[in-house]
């Protein structure tokens, strides 16, 4: 019963955990799409190295930067 604790535990700590990483690439997305429309292109550089840290294989991203 402890290992089954302990074991949901450790999955509940890693799913929040990615969670997290999925909301801070998309807000950073949105700021970085947000800047390059306005055309603040030094600002939106920033968000989008931010945003590519997490999903390096998104080339619309890695192109728009």
């Amino acid at each position: 019963m402890i290992k089954l604790f302990l074991l949901l535990t450790i999955i509940a700590i890693f799913s929040v955990s990615a969670l997290k990483a999925q909301v801070t690439g998309n807000n950073a997305y949105d700021n970085a799409r947000r800047n390059y429309i306005a055309g603040n292109f030094d600002e939106a550089i920033k968000y989008y190295n931010e945003y590519l840290k997490s999903y390096t294989n998104d080339d619309k991203a890695f192109y728009e930067r």
